[in-house]
């Protein structure tokens, strides 16, 4: 695993006022490393020298490139890790961490049950049962 550190610069704070690092599996670190190869000026999510000043207005346009009629917004990219990772079975700690979550229950929020997960969930316990039964 490799990680990307996230700071303010200038105007712009991250949402919590803080710089954070994040981890990266190796398929995003992959895509990074092709964006930087590929990038047209000095930043890899530019086309410019300018850097990216609206994360919305950048989804925007991926999005409807794309073609994806939804309006898509950071929090809603946020919400779908969060929400991935928990029906992969990722433990709420580590999701609350990854977030940069200071409350549980605001992790809590992406807690979504499907049947598929409740379904492995009843499981767990029949095997926890089998194997702890005397």
């Amino acid at each position: 695993m490799e990680t990307v550190k996230v700071q303010g610069k200038g105007d712009w704070k991250p949402k919590t006022n803080e710089e954070r690092i994040i981890l990266l599996c190796e398929e995003a670190l992959e895509i990074l490393k092709d964006l930087f190869k590929k990038r047209k000026g000095r930043w890899v999510f530019s086309n410019t020298d300018i850097p990216v000043r609206s994360i919305q207005r950048s989804l925007k346009t991926a999005s409807e490139k794309a073609g994806l009629s939804k309006h898509v917004t950071p929090n809603m990219i946020r919400h779908t890790f969060a929400t991935h990772a928990l029906w992969a079975g990722a433990d709420i700690k580590s999701v609350m961490d990854i977030m940069g979550h200071k409350n549980i229950e605001t992790t809590n929020r992406y807690l979504h049950s499907i049947p598929e997960t409740l379904k492995r969930t009843v499981q767990l316990v029949q095997n926890f049962k089998t194997v702890k039964s005397p």
